[in-house]
């Protein structure tokens, strides 16, 4: 387990782990109209979301190829892959 892709279409995201055997997905409804794909490095993902301490969280997708994570106690700015590098699931 790499990373986790997420699969931004308007309202519904999309979060997908896998380890090329086991493919684990999970759909969120969010407030969003955009749309769009990013992998993001698993470990340091899960590592940063243990220090906000509260929910919500804002994701926000930069140009530079970072993902900004914000809350009303700090924000970190992780840097992402193109979605499209990920592997497909597997059926």
């Amino acid at each position: 387990l790499d990373n986790f892709l997420f699969d931004l279409q308007k309202d519904k995201l999309t979060v997908s782990a896998s380890d090329l055997e086991t493919t684990m997905s999970s759909v969120i409804t969010v407030d969003s109209d955009n749309e769009g794909t990013i992998a993001v490095p698993a470990r340091l993902l899960l590592e940063t979301l243990k220090t906000f301490p509260e929910q919500p969280l804002t994701f926000v997708v930069e140009d530079n190829n970072t993902v900004e994570i914000s809350s009303n106690h700090g924000k970190y700015a992780l840097a992402y892959a193109d979605g499209a590098e990920f592997p497909k699931a597997v059926g």
